[in-house]
């Protein structure tokens, strides 16, 4: 084919074929679907509700902290030229409010322990 043929066959109009009719099958004829709408009782009231607000705790002795929890492997990191070290716990998890002031836990996976060097 040449560069003529390619483009003529892209302007010119094909002629479509019918398909063929197929006959109906089942009890019932073709119809169109209908349904009632019913209204949810609740818009809102599933997910968390943005913004997230960490909370405060009360306790016994009525000091306040706050609601994270850690795990108790303490990760050491030292700096190039170990002139400075940082203790740190993981966070094991936190207990917030969402603006419907209903309590949402983040809960963290605990870290993987570094493997100890043999010699």
């Amino acid at each position: 084919m040449s560069l003529v043929d390619d483009l003529n066959a892209l302007i010119q109009t094909r002629v479509r074929q019918a398909l063929a009719t197929v006959e109906a099958r089942g009890g019932l004829a073709g119809q169109r679907g209908t349904s009632s709408f019913t209204e949810p009782e609740a818009a809102g009231t599933a997910g968390i509700a943005s913004p997230l607000t960490e909370t405060e705790i009360t306790n016994e002795d009525g000091s306040k902290s706050t609601s994270r929890t850690y795990y108790e492997e303490v990760s050491r990191l030292y700096s190039n030229d170990f002139v400075l070290s940082v203790e740190v716990k993981a966070l094991k998890s936190i207990t917030m409010r969402d603006a419907n002031q209903s309590p949402v836990v983040l809960q963290f996976k605990a870290p993987i322990p570094k493997k100890k060097e043999e010699g």
